[in-house]
Formats: C-alpha cells, structure tokens, sequence
C-alpha cells in the first residue's frame, strides 16, 4: 500500500514510508524529502492537518472527515508496522 502525505511546510505530496516517518506514542516525525522539513507533531493533529478538503458550501463535513482521518490513521500505522516486521523477519 502506498499513502502520499502533504509537507505541512512547503504544500508537496511524498510517499510515507519507515524511511522518513516515525511514530512515539502520541507524536508523529516526519521528513519532507523534497525540502529537507522535518516535523514533529501530535499524532491526530498531523492526521487532521492532512485531512483537510471535507467541505461543501463553507461547511465542514465532520462525519467524512472523520472517515477520512481514521482511514489515513491506520493506513500510517500499518505501513510503518508492516515494514517494521518485514525488516525483523529479514534478520
């Protein structure tokens, strides 16, 4: 499975991967590797931050949204935990 995350500092889209993405406990770290921006930031912030087109008519559309931010949520964990336990069964 491939995610494209946005930089949250220069707006490009690039492919998260165990390379440029950690997750400890409630806190995100990422590397843009367009512009070399590293971010640290709150977990569900960073999702929220990446989940940000659910409008329609100036209003938010909380339940799409949410959906989106949940998908997002586990589709980050699981590449980030898959190649983990890739890497382990390589050793």
């Amino acid at each position: 499975m491939r995610i494209e995350v946005s930089c949250l500092e220069c707006g490009e889209k690039y492919m998260c991967s165990k390379r440029n993405t950690k997750i400890f406990g409630p806190v995100i770290d990422t590397v843009c590797p367009l512009c070399g921006e590293k971010t640290s930031k709150n977990y569900s912030a960073f999702i929220e931050a990446q989940c940000q087109n659910h409008t329609m008519h100036g209003y938010t559309l909380h339940s799409a949204k949410a959906r989106a931010m949940i998908t997002l949520a586990r589709a980050i964990s699981n590449i980030i935990s898959n190649e983990e336990s890739f890497q382990k069964k390589k050793k």
